[in-house]
């Protein structure tokens, strides 16, 4: 039987006052896995505007990690971004052809 290697994360909290809060859960879960053995892909969900986001970039704050999100631009230009933060990361050269 194959192995499940991705993870999801329900995310269902409020923002109160722009504070971080009520994340603990979460943070602790995010934490476990970042600690675990290999590569993982962790899905995280929510409604609009529950601090998903936010979340992930606290938690990144830390850690030597990327966020990125995608933008409505051409696949190319989203595949260059990427692989700038990828070369910040490395600090290694990356290079992304046409």
């Amino acid at each position: 039987m194959m192995q499940k290697n991705y993870y999801t994360l329900p995310v269902s909290f409020f923002i109160m006052s722009g504070e971080f809060i009520d994340r603990d859960v979460e943070l602790r879960y995010l934490e476990r896995k970042w600690e675990g053995e290999g590569a993982q892909l962790i899905v995280l969900y929510g409604r609009r505007r529950i601090g998903k986001t936010t979340l992930l970039r606290e938690f990144l704050k830390k850690r030597k990690g990327i966020y990125f999100l995608a933008t409505a631009d051409s696949i190319h230009e989203n595949i260059r971004e990427l692989g700038e933060k990828f070369a910040e990361i490395t600090e290694r050269e990356i290079c992304c052809c046409a």
